[in-house]
């Protein structure tokens, strides 16, 4: 092959009708390759030149052995450079900081401090919203640990704390969309400023509580002030669009700050081990010291900026869209608007059209000849990429239907063997059969043939395909050092459903279970022979979210659950519902208002029936919000010692139904104290091996109609 000055356009290399035997053809290969000639025979079957000998067969240079590297060399050479290239990037990963003597210095920012505080919190254990580990145990230690900071500070600042525990509702597209109740939730203020006061604030925040079974932007300035003033930049607009696209099924709590309070701000987080992200093993040891160090000196070194900069009191100046920002190997960040990165990228479009046109209006090439060599290999560039992803595509198919999916999960170089080089291999071999052309492709760089490396590239992957379709990889593991666990949720649950006059219609027990990947529970069943598909879950189709207590409206995202019969559950503090009143409006609506007791965190469910629609409530801001599937989903929770929840919503009734109006159901969910736990859920979670992380709880559903 050889590399293209024409960036992702196929040149063809002069051939003519005239013979390539005679010594003064081969002693003009350099004015043959940069002689224009019409291509009308560049595509099609019209082909009539011969390889000359010593060539490579597969789209490769046609200016000689003299000129290109053996295919050995270059393969040598890609390997060196994209190791070089990783070694480089997991360097500047790895760049941690050695404080030594610096730590401890006042006005610095202390990891050793920082862990101590970290272990003493995460040593309480899970702190779920409206636990007393949370709300009480938790609490108290920050604030003890304020009060030692306070008593420490020079006279120069005012340290003050509020402990709040607002209430109040919201509606968020995030999951398919749901609405957000918190009653008496706590949160701990602390407002550090001078003596004299100050006009402007900059808010620095974190969450205290934890996920249950756990231990543990428009305003440029921002990007500039980080930019500016981190010492350890790392930051990429990149990640920023894939987490906003909603690609990621996540969210932050950042983002109740700018949609809600219209608060801007930067979101900082380790992003490193993912796998355990929410698990047991998400725990303080493994956040390194000097990544405390690095984060802290860049919070720190932020903050300090911007409470000194005129940033605060006139951000408008400082408008300029959205930014396009990213960190050179960790060293520094370059940033810039993106309006000045669109300016870019038409500059580039226009090289690019002027160079064609400027291919076209020559007057050495035949316009129509030119138009229809270029469009030829666009086409067979489109093709290769076409033809690479279906190929990609087959295998992944295949290997999903022998159950062998997920084999890359815990074997990251699987992947690279088994689709990488799938991909490569059926590019390079597109480029091959058009070997007229020369072409661009960034993996293989002047090498002369492209046999070897094929043939290479299609054994790999071949013998990487026979290995996963045998089971070699599998895909889960329980190392304490690098644990990759398969996530699943177990929810051992009572289902009452009443029908229109109250009565119970329905009753029933099981532990609910939700695989939290492709593999669902074919894993599983070899350890636990009773989970197998003769208990998959079956939609109640006349049920909001088939009729399962779903503790946040991810029933989209999973196709496949079961449900293993289970006695009762008997919570000792049981959740309460009922309809206080109903009545008519002035507007021809009916008006139901319920009132609801239960654990700290519970989930309410709404489908309205034919002829039927919401038209408001008592949530969020007064409008309801579906979620995806068309019923509603409430998220409620509250702190200690919370009220009773009063709520009302309005149904618009175009025409009566013999089956009523609307169906509503509550989940109750029990992520602490001993209503947590049954002795049935506690057997069942012994079972799973040691390469599971089996999340359990016990949950109440009720379900009615009106």
């Amino acid at each position: 092959m050889e590399w293209a000055s024409e960036s992702g356009a196929v040149r063809r290399h002069r051939i003519g009708g005239e013979r390539r035997d005679g010594p003064a053809a081969a002693q003009q290969p350099e004015r043959e390759a940069l002689a224009p000639e019409p291509l009308a025979d560049a595509c099609g079957g019209g082909a009539r030149t011969r390889k000359r000998s010593g060539e490579g067969s597969g789209g490769g240079a046609r200016r000689g052995t003299g000129t290109g590297l053996s295919e050995a060399r270059a393969a040598l050479g890609l390997a060196l450079y994209l190791l070089a290239l990783r070694a480089l990037v997991q360097l500047s990963l790895r760049q941690l900081v050695l404080r030594g003597a610096a730590v401890g210095h006042q006005g610095e920012f202390d990891a050793h401090q920082a862990r101590d505080y970290l272990e003493h919190i995460t040593s309480i254990g899970p702190r779920t919203t409206g636990s007393p580990e949370n709300e009480i145990l938790t609490v108290h230690y920050l604030l003890e640990q304020i009060k030692l900071i306070e008593a420490q500070s020079n006279s120069l600042h005012k340290i003050s704390v509020d402990v709040q525990r607002p209430t109040g509702s919201f509606s968020i597209d995030f999951l398919g969309g749901f609405t957000s109740y918190y009653d008496n939730i706590t949160n701990v203020v602390v407002k550090l400023e001078p003596r004299d006061g100050a006009q402007h604030a900059v808010l620095a925040n974190c969450h205290f509580d934890s996920v249950a079974n756990s231990p543990g932007p428009e305003n440029p300035w921002l990007v500039q002030a980080y930019v500016s003033a981190a010492k350890h930049p790392f930051a990429s607009v990149v990640a920023q669009e894939v987490f906003q696209s909603g690609i990621i099924p996540s969210d932050t709590d950042f983002r109740i700050y700018r949609d809600f309070g219209n608060i801007p701000g930067i979101d900082l987080a380790f992003i490193e081990n993912g796998y355990i992200y929410h698990t047991k093993y998400d725990t303080a040891d493994r956040i390194l010291t000097d990544s405390i160090q690095r984060a802290g000196d860049n919070i720190l070194a932020v903050l300090k900026y911007l409470a000194t900069s005129d940033m605060l009191a006139s951000s408008s100046k400082y408008q300029h869209g959205n930014m396009v920002f990213f960190d050179v190997l960790g060293l520094f960040v370059i940033a810039y608007p993106s309006r000045v990165g669109s300016i870019i990228n038409y500059m580039v479009v226009m090289a690019v059209v002027l160079y064609l046109g400027r291919k076209l209006l020559h007057p050495k090439y035949k316009t129509a000849t030119y138009t229809k060599d270029f469009f030829c290999g666009l086409g067979i560039t489109l093709i290769s990429w076409f033809t690479s992803l279906v190929t990609v595509l087959i295998i992944a198919v295949f290997i999903s239907l022998i159950g062998q999916s997920l084999s890359w999960y815990n074997h990251f170089y699987v992947s690279v063997c088994l689709y990488g080089t799938a991909a490569v291999a059926k590019i390079i071999f597109i480029h091959t059969l058009a070997k007229r052309f020369y072409y661009v492709i960034n993996f293989i760089y002047l090498a002369k043939s492209t046999k070897r490396t094929m043939l290479s590239l299609t054994l790999v992957c071949t013998v990487t395909f026979l290995l996963v379709c045998s089971g070699t990889f599998f895909p889960y593991s329980s190392s304490s050092a690098s644990p990759k666990p398969k996530r699943v949720f177990l929810q051992h649950t009572t289902r009452t459903f009443h029908d229109l006059d109250g009565n119970v219609a329905k009753r029933d027990s099981g532990v609910w279970i939700n695989g939290f990947d492709y593999t669902g529970m074919s894993h599983i069943t070899p350890h636990i022979p009773e989970i197998n598909d003769t208990v998959r879950a079956d939609c109640e189709e006349n049920a909001p979210l088939c009729g399962f207590p779903w503790y946040l409206p991810v029933h989209f995202l999973i196709r496949k659950n079961w449900y293993l019969p289970a006695p009762e559950v008997s919570p000792r503090e049981p959740a309460h519902f009922r309809l206080v009143s109903k009545e008519q409006t002035p507007w021809d609506s009916i008006k139901l208002t319920f009132e609801a007791t239960g654990p700290s965190h519970m989930s309410f469910y709404v489908r309205t029936h034919k002829g039927a629609t919401l038209s408001q409530w008592s949530l969020g801001n007064g409008t309801p919000v579906t979620s995806k599937g068309g019923d509603y989903f409430v998220f409620y929770s509250h702190g200690l010692q919370a009220s009773t929840w009063h709520f009302w919503i309005e149904v618009q009734v175009l025409e009566e139904q013999p089956e009523g109006m609307v169906t509503v159901a509550i989940a109750a969910h029990y992520f602490s104290g001993e209503d947590k736990r049954s002795s049935q859920l506690d057997a069942l979670r012994e079972k799973f091996p040691d390469w599971t992380f089996p999340s359990a709880w016990v949950c109440t559903y009720n379900l009615f109609v009106f």
